[in-house]
């Protein structure tokens, strides 16, 4: 099937989850996905400094973070 964007699969996604595709109709969603962190974008640099700081609430928003752009 080759690679899908991410807006791509997050459609296909949305489109399973409310009906609109039938399983039947839908190509497989892709199992090897990759995900890229660019270290120099504000949300990483300001995620690594709440992590010195305050290690706990940082885990905590690492999880939410990651949970956001996985759906």
């Amino acid at each position: 099937m080759g690679e899908m964007s991410s807006s791509m699969f997050m459609m296909m996604h949305m489109l399973q989850a409310s009906g609109q595709i039938a399983p039947g109709q839908t190509p497989d969603m892709p199992k090897d996905l990759t995900l890229e962190i660019n270290p120099g974008h504000p949300t990483i640099i300001n995620l690594n400094t709440l992590r010195k700081h305050e290690p706990d609430f940082a885990r905590d928003m690492s999880r939410v973070f990651l949970d956001t752009i996985m759906t």
